[in-house]
């Protein structure tokens, strides 16, 4: 994805620059990426090369915009819109992202994607000859009109409905409330320490240190005799026999949906990381670990870690 830094005046650049690009043009592209320069120049709209893919840049409205070029003729025209960065989100929710992309798709005329902690917005078409691609570039480039704003207004209202649901879920189980059988059975669990946006400090199954540790987070392998959709729950007992929440009123430190696919055969989930950043706020010593099936309030494996 590009960056504003990167955003350069195409005064003296010559399309001989094309030789540095790791992805060279064909014939048709390069013909076409020199027309789009002349074209955006014709009207007012100050064009660079990058020459990594040898696309086309311009801003518009202060947003910026960038043209990549593949095949021969008719050429594919792709029309990039500046998008999103969730990276240093810890709170980030992928299914939220997916919801929101959904929208955009839905409402407006573009290509909304998600990937890696990251949204693209981009609109395709093919044109025999450049100028076929000028006549509808207005129209293009108006098409993301609002884009981002759709995204982010419908990712947040899924954002807060997750919050408000696992608040609600969460609530602690009625002693009174008959517990059901699960079909759910974990055979395999490891905890791994990781900073608060997400990033590995040390991997699963190593020595966990108190000098060290931050946020823990659990992979357990799960199988069940029914395909379908889950929730599993997680407690934590620290050594002083105080039980660790994720808050004040809840049930359990960590939560995770899984989906079954296939019957009868384990697969891999991760709980969502727990901890702080505080000092001290993990202590040397065993901690008890409780797996539950979060909806029958079954509880489903039990085990202990060590913190060094």
């Amino acid at each position: 994805m590009k960056v504003s830094h990167l955003f350069l005046t195409v005064v003296g650049l010559t399309l001989s620059m094309n030789v540095m690009a790791q992805k060279p043009l064909t014939e048709d592209g390069t013909k076409a990426q020199k027309a789009l320069v002349e074209y955006l120049r014709s009207i007012s709209l100050a064009p660079s090369i990058d020459t990594r893919d040898n696309s086309v840049c311009f801003k518009s409205n202060d947003v910026f915009y960038w043209v990549t070029f593949e095949e021969q003729s008719p050429v594919l025209y792709t029309l990039h819109r500046k998008g999103v960065k969730f990276d240093g989100d810890s709170a980030f929710k992928a299914s939220c992202a997916r919801a929101a992309c959904n929208e955009v798709n839905r409402k407006h005329k573009i290509k909304c994607t998600y990937n890696n902690k990251r949204i693209e917005f981009v609109i395709q078409t093919y044109a025999k000859e450049p100028s076929d691609f000028h006549g509808g570039f207005r129209k293009m480039l108006a098409a993301f009109k609002d884009v981002e704003t759709t995204f982010k207004d419908t990712y947040n209202k899924a954002f807060d409905k997750w919050k408000k649901d696992s608040i609600e879920k969460n609530k602690p189980i009625i002693p009174n409330t008959p517990v059901e059988d699960s079909p759910l059975t974990v055979s395999y669990i490891a905890f791994g320490n990781f900073d608060a946006k997400g990033n590995m400090i040390s991997d699963y199954n190593q020595p966990l240190r108190k000098s060290a540790i931050k946020y823990l987070k659990a992979s357990v392998d799960v199988s069940s005799g029914e395909k379908g959709l889950y929730k599993l729950g997680m407690k934590i007992v620290a050594p002083d026999g105080k039980a660790m929440v994720a808050a004040k009123g809840v049930d359990y430190c960590s939560t995770t949906n899984i989906e079954i696919k296939k019957a009868n055969k384990a697969q891999a989930f991760e709980f969502s990381q727990y901890g702080s950043d505080t000092e001290n706020f993990w202590k040397a010593g065993e901690y008890k670990v409780e797996i539950y099936d979060f909806e029958k309030g079954a509880k489903i494996y039990s085990t202990t870690f060590n913190i060094l």
